[in-house]
């Protein structure tokens, strides 16, 4: 099998504006946060909180991957 050299989308620049490339950002903000973040500290935040928060929006990254968000949507 033979795969093709990896090229950007044409509109790369605006992809900040897609809503999955935010999604993807916010999730790994939220785990980096989590792990950065020192053990007395995580005692007041129960990690089932923190990992369905995670699971929740990176189905949102998925789920707005597919949702045309208008011209240049890549």
């Amino acid at each position: 099998m033979k795969f093709k050299k990896p090229k950007l989308v044409p509109d790369a620049k605006k992809g900040w504006t897609w809503r999955s490339v935010q999604a993807a950002s916010l999730n790994t903000a939220i785990l980096s946060t989590w792990v950065a973040m020192p053990d007395d500290m995580k005692v007041a935040i129960p990690e089932k909180w923190v990992l369905v928060t995670a699971i929740v929006v990176g189905f949102s990254g998925i789920i707005g991957r597919f949702i045309d968000q208008g011209a240049g949507d890549a």
